[in-house]
């Protein structure tokens, strides 16, 4: 019976580290919210340089360049991108293709 407690707690701490692994992630929403409205807009981009959970994730010059541009991308024709709106998976792949030009 132990053993089935056991690999219960197992179970949960694993899916627990894989939770807090996915919602850190270099591309989350929260990176680049700096005010913690809930919009990426333009008031964010200006204070991303300063922001410490996006200089923890985008540390050299050529790294940030990318994706403030890849982000003012995003923003073009629009006032700002709600939390619900964001999609990651773009902006990275946006962000790839601009490091690796």
């Amino acid at each position: 019976m132990k053993s089935v407690y056991g690999l219960m707690l197992l179970m949960i701490w694993a899916g627990l580290e894989i939770t807090e692994v996915v919602s850190t992630g270099k591309f989350d929403f929260g990176v680049f919210d700096v005010n913690g409205d809930k919009k990426l807009d333009q008031s964010d981009l200006d204070g991303l340089r300063n922001f410490a959970t996006f200089k923890a994730h985008f540390t050299n010059e050529a790294e940030i360049s990318a994706i403030i541009d890849v982000l003012n991308k995003a923003l073009s024709g629009k006032t700002s991108i709600s939390s619900t709106d964001w999609n990651s998976a773009t902006i990275q792949h946006d962000y790839e293709a601009k490091i690796s030009a």
